[in-house]
């Protein structure tokens, strides 16, 4: 089933264990529940009821938290308590986070192939069947992939994995794990945790422009393509030179 049901009161109760905190439920509550919807990623308003209201009443997470546990840092605590959950469910799903070869690049970004259009995994420009015919870039470059999939092989979350980068200020070549795209944030420590036992270099953030970083790749191959891929690091391909940078190739000194 793709809806789940949770008793707020046990909720919060597990929430304080693992986390050590101390919330509690105001006294005029008596029950409260809240619907999450695995396959949209989406939270229902908590449906509850007071001690003193004859209907069952719906609030929003936000809401509920501010008005009936704190009233500091309730969109932060609300936040923590949906990113609970959602590990909680993929512990049910028993997800597992894997390394593809470049053959499978296509399967890893196409979006019938994924658990949940959500996230920015299903915001990304890259997942249309249009697109697939661009990730032949990745494929004839030998570019890795990483991904979490479930038992059913859909797949949660991706990133793309660099062998042989350099950097202007680093003399050895290393292995470089590109922005994850998930359906939920839940998901990530999974590639923090494998990127740190591997000493990946990763970049650091789930959102666009945000590297700073001047990394390239030598070697490109390039020859025959006529469609490019949108990319978070590389963005700058130099043709004549088969060079691939993060920067735009200003002060590029390779030997350094």
């Amino acid at each position: 089933m793709s809806k789940k049901k949770y008793d707020f009161f046990i909720l919060l109760q597990d929430f304080n264990k693992q986390y050590d905190s101390k919330y509690k439920i105001s006294s005029d509550i008596e029950h409260a529940d809240l619907i999450y919807n695995k396959q949209c990623d989406t939270f229902g308003r908590i449906l509850y009821e007071t001690t003193h209201s004859f209907d069952k009443e719906r609030m929003t997470i936000k809401d509920f938290v501010y008005r009936y546990i704190t009233h500091t840092l309730s969109n932060s605590i609300a936040s923590c308590i949906r990113d609970f959950i959602r590990a909680k469910e993929m512990k049910d799903e028993k997800l597992e986070i894997k390394i593809l070869p470049s053959s499978k690049i296509r399967y890893a970004y196409l979006e019938t192939n994924y658990f949940a259009v959500t996230g920015n995994l299903g915001r990304s420009c890259m997942r249309v069947k249009d697109m697939q015919k661009a990730l032949n870039f990745y494929v004839k470059n030998n570019v890795r992939v990483v991904v979490v999939t479930d038992s059913n092989n859909k797949i949660h979350a991706r990133a793309l994995l660099w062998d042989n980068v350099k950097s202007t200020k680093l003399k050895k070549p290393f292995v470089y794990l590109d922005r994850i795209y998930a359906n939920s944030d839940a998901i990530l420590s999974l590639f923090h945790d494998l990127a740190k036992e591997n000493d990946w270099k990763r970049y650091y953030s789930t959102t666009v422009n945000k590297m700073d970083k001047n990394y390239y790749i030598e070697n490109m191959d390039i020859k025959g393509m006529y469609h490019l891929p949108y990319m978070d690091t590389f963005r700058h391909l130099y043709p004549k030179d088969n060079l691939l940078t993060s920067g735009t190739g200003k002060g590029l000194n390779k030997n350094s």
